[in-house]
């Protein structure tokens, strides 16, 4: 979980506002006790298995913090 922590910090340095992964369920209770929420299951994914989609939010979306306006 120390990896998985400096990780979020270094995205979080980077202004990142959410982190996604991809997963199994062999280890989804560990990311769920990290945070992470479950947001859906992929049937054919990495090397013919079954994916398990997960994401934490890491703070608020701010467009200030993109070089770019997504809008415009």
């Amino acid at each position: 979980s120390n990896l998985l922590k400096h990780y979020e910090n270094f995205a979080k340095s980077r202004h990142a506002h959410v982190i996604e992964l991809y997963t199994f369920d062999k280890v989804k209770p560990f990311y769920l006790k990290q945070g992470y929420k479950e947001i859906g299951r992929r049937s054919e994914g990495y090397f013919g298995r079954k994916n398990i989609i997960m994401d934490k939010v890491l703070g608020p979306w701010n467009p200030k913090t993109l070089n770019i306006d997504p809008f415009n």
